[in-house]
């Protein structure tokens, strides 16, 4: 029965180890940090060396000291972050002004809400990605110059297309309704 008792509070004790590690290994390092301090105070005393009273919290000020330069190289982090947006943000309305010249305010108003999603990069990408958005949304308007063909050819080009030639083979219907039916009833092509 003893055997069984030792089996199992060696279980528990190995299993206290594993689960507690951390905690037993930082208390091992305090109990041999405070066992050095002791000696060195003791050798201190010995040899009267003396420290002032205020020397002796040298460790806990460097904390506090490091904890107040963290918290400023933190401040001074999210400073540059925000500035840095900020930048992009100016970059950015640069080049949509640049891109957007000439254009009515509704329409620089569209292009911008259509660019706030677009992943700045850099100014020249930036400008490529601006410009297809107005390109793609308001297309240049170049001028396209038609001839106009004189009445006769008109009439003459519209005659000689092959529905209307189709459609005068077939013998005038008789009524509108003929026409529709006529027209569902020709085959698909």
């Amino acid at each position: 029965m003893s055997e069984k008792v030792d089996e199992y509070l060696s279980y528990v004790a190995s299993e206290y180890i594993t689960e507690n590690k951390l905690a037993i290994e930082s208390g091992l390092k305090m109990e041999i940090m405070e066992n050095f301090m002791s000696g060195i105070k003791g050798v201190f005393e010995e040899n009267y060396i003396e420290l002032p009273e205020e020397k002796l919290d040298l460790y806990s000020e460097a904390l506090e000291t490091l904890d107040s330069k963290e918290s400023e190289l933190n401040e001074q982090f999210e400073k540059n972050i925000q500035l840095n947006k900020r930048l992009v943000e100016l970059e950015k309305d640069i080049v949509l002004m640049n891109v957007t010249e000439g254009l009515t305010d509704t329409q620089v108003d569209k292009i911008r809400n259509l660019s706030e999603n677009v992943e700045f990069d850099n100014t020249d990408d930036m400008t490529k990605k601006i410009t297809l958005i107005k390109d793609n949304y308001f297309p240049s308007e170049t001028s396209v110059e038609s001839g106009i063909l004189d009445e006769s050819a008109l009439e003459t080009s519209v005659e000689d297309s092959p529905v209307v030639q189709e459609e005068n083979k077939v013998q005038s219907p008789r009524s509108i309704m003929d026409v529709y039916a006529h027209a569902l009833n020709k085959p698909k092509d």
